[in-house]
Formats: structure tokens, C-alpha cells, sequence
């Protein structure tokens, strides 16, 4: 089977804000959080924390996931924190382009998904970089895209700051782990939200150097 990785359109699909996130068609794409990358990021305490905060719900709500690693020989592997919380059959997709939509691998396990695809929910590194690129791409493709503001990082605050505001203006949804995964869970009165309560609690609070950003 052939699969089409580059199918650009003209104008960009602009992801409604009015519109709530649906567990049933979301897919979390979770973008090299690589060991080497690691000591250079600002805020890494908290992006880290919030990034796991999506994981776990991820894994509540059987929302699918999708990680990629970009050239893990030189940048090394998805960090432990991340990987030994990711469910056993999640796909870590290697890449070498800075866009996960110009890896052909990473297209078909997105096509595969079928419609618990058409949003992508974001989290990785960089903002300005693989982050930036994707999005732009998945927008022009017809995927609704949110990003999750707080779990995305790069090496500065400017372009960590400058990557979300391009994505904005592209069309995408910038919002936060916890505004994501609240819109996710809808209610409190249910099994899904008793189980994802420990969760937030834990990874909810901040380090010092997070405090003082």
C-alpha cells in the first residue's frame, strides 16, 4: 500500500477554540523528548510533569499515542520518565525530518488510527522547531490541532514563546495540559475523573525553578 506523506493544501484548516476536545477523535502525539535534549530546555521540571499529566490521562481515557524520536542515535532515546509510563504497545516512530508528517512511518501509523486521529493533541520539543513544523503540516493535511502550551519547550523562552504564537496564527489551539485534559474528562461525577484526581494531584505541583519562571 502506498501512503501519500506530503499532501499540501492552500489554505490551512483553523481549528475551532469554540470546539471541545473529543476522547473519541483525538490522538496524542508526543514529539522527541530525547536524554540529549534535556539539560538545554527551559522549564524542563514542569514540561516534563505536565507532558506525563497527558500520558496518564491518555491511558485513562484509551486515547491513542503516538511518540516520535528524531535521529535517536545522536540525541539518544525518549526519556525513562516518559517511556516507562507510555502503554507497552505505544509506537515510537525514529525520523530524521524536522516534521513528523514528512516520515512516511509516522503517517501511516496516523492513517491507521482512521478517525481517533483528526485531532492531535501536542506535547514535545522544540516549540520553534519539530513542534512548529508538524502542526503547520497537520493543519495544512485537515487535522484539527491543539497544542498543549505548557508541555512544549525549546532551549529559550523566545523561541519557545515565538513557536506557540506562529502555531496561533496558523490555526492551531494553544491551551495547557490541565485546560486539555479537563475539556477531555467533561465531568466529575464519573469513574474516569475518580481515577485521573491522584494523578493531577501529584503532578500538579511545581518545582522551585517552576515557581520562579
Amino acid at each position: 500500500m502506498l501512503f501519500v506523506f506530503r499532501t499540501m493544501r492552500l489554505e490551512p484548516v483553523k481549528t475551532d477554540p469554540r470546539i471541545f476536545l473529543d476522547p473519541e477523535r483525538t490522538t496524542l502525539l508526543i514529539i522527541d523528548i530525547q536524554e540529549k535534549f534535556i539539560p538545554h530546555l527551559i522549564r524542563k521540571d514542569d514540561f516534563i510533569r505536565n507532558t506525563m499529566l497527558l500520558i496518564e490521562l491518555a491511558k485513562i481515557m484509551s486515547i491513542p499515542i503516538i511518540v516520535t524520536e528524531h535521529n535517536p542515535k545522536g540525541l539518544g532515546k525518549t526519556i525513562k520518565a516518559i517511556k516507562d509510563i507510555l502503554p507497552r504497545k505505544t509506537k515510537i516512530i525514529e525520523k530524521h525530518t524536522f516534521s513528523t508528517f514528512s516520515t512516511q512511518e509516522f503517517v501511516k501509523a496516523i492513517q491507521e488510527i482512521g478517525d481517533a486521529s483528526r485531532t492531535l493533541l501536542v506535547a514535545g520539543i522544540e516549540s520553534h522547531i519539530c513542534i512548529m513544523q508538524s502542526v503547520l503540516e497537520a493543519l495544512s493535511q485537515g487535522y484539527k490541532v491543539h497544542v498543549a502550551g505548557d508541555a512544549v519547550t525549546a532551549r529559550s523562552r523566545f523561541n519557545w514563546e515565538v513557536g506557540l504564537k506562529r502555531m496561533e496564527q496558523s490555526g492551531a489551539v494553544i491551551s495547557s495540559a490541565e485546560m486539555a485534559s479537563y475539556e477531555l474528562l467533561r465531568r466529575s461525577d464519573t469513574a474516569t475523573f475518580k481515577e485521573f484526581l491522584p494523578v493531577i494531584k501529584v503532578l500538579s505541583q511545581k518545582t522551585d525553578e517552576d515557581k520562579n519562571f
